[in-house]
């Protein structure tokens, strides 16, 4: 075509902030010269149809998305950590209570053996003491049989609110004997007596016995009764 010119110069006015965002980009991507970038981004731009940013715009956002993902990990990580450490806690937990346990029932019947083979048994140790509470066994794992077993073998055994008590049938035939020849009607004057003839664990069950309302000072007789319960 005549008179068709070889080159054309295209005038563009920009802000002076735009044109240094152009030349830190021209200068980034090698360029010597602003125009020639330009020119370049914008004859890129058209052949290829891109409708979207620009080609200097989509990495930057790449960048960002990356840049922005680590910082998540980044947050993320010590909570990660942290709840890994604690489940980690949670089942050494576990596993020491488990070993606990089990170390805890084969104690029991350990010890009981071993009182056997001393030749020295529950009911030994009951004659020994005469009366024996629940609450000074607490460390017991299983007290119901230790009561029950007691029973099978002879004692006697009485639920005071809650809490056995099995007293050797001896010790029980000499505690209601000496406990009915007490004249005294007060509680408190009848506690000090029991503890004077049969020592301080006698005392305590006298205590425990009218305060279950199965020891009581019987007016008509004029001393203290103790009926056997369910005898």
């Amino acid at each position: 075509m005549a008179g068709r010119a070889d080159k054309v110069v295209l005038k563009v006015e920009i802000s002076y902030e735009d044109y240094l965002v152009l030349e830190r980009e021209a200068r980034r991507k090698g360029y010597a010269l602003v125009s020639d970038y330009v020119r370049d981004v914008i004859v890129s731009h058209a052949r290829e149809g891109d409708t979207g940013a620009g080609p200097s715009v989509v990495p930057a956002i790449e960048s960002m998305a990356k840049r922005l993902e680590r910082t998540i990990v980044d947050l993320i990580n010590p909570f990660t950590g942290k709840i890994d450490e604690l489940a980690q806690r949670i089942a050494d937990l576990s596993e020491k209570l488990e070993k606990a346990e089990t170390a805890e029932e084969r104690t029991e019947p350990i010890a009981e053996e071993r009182g056997r083979r001393r030749g020295f048994t529950a009911v030994d140790r009951l004659r020994s003491e005469g009366v024996v509470f629940e609450e000074d066994l607490r460390w017991l794992k299983a007290p119901e049989k230790f009561f029950q077993r007691l029973e099978r073998e002879g004692a006697i055994v009485i639920n005071l609110g809650g809490e056995r008590v099995a007293i050797d049938k001896s010790f029980w035939e000499k505690f209601v004997s000496e406990v009915e020849d007490i004249k005294a009607r007060d509680p408190d004057h009848a506690l000090v007596l029991v503890e004077e003839k049969l020592g301080g664990k006698a005392a305590r069950l006298f205590e425990k016995l009218v305060r279950a309302s199965i020891a009581f000072y019987d007016e008509d007789l004029g001393h203290w009764s103790v009926p056997l319960p369910g005898g």
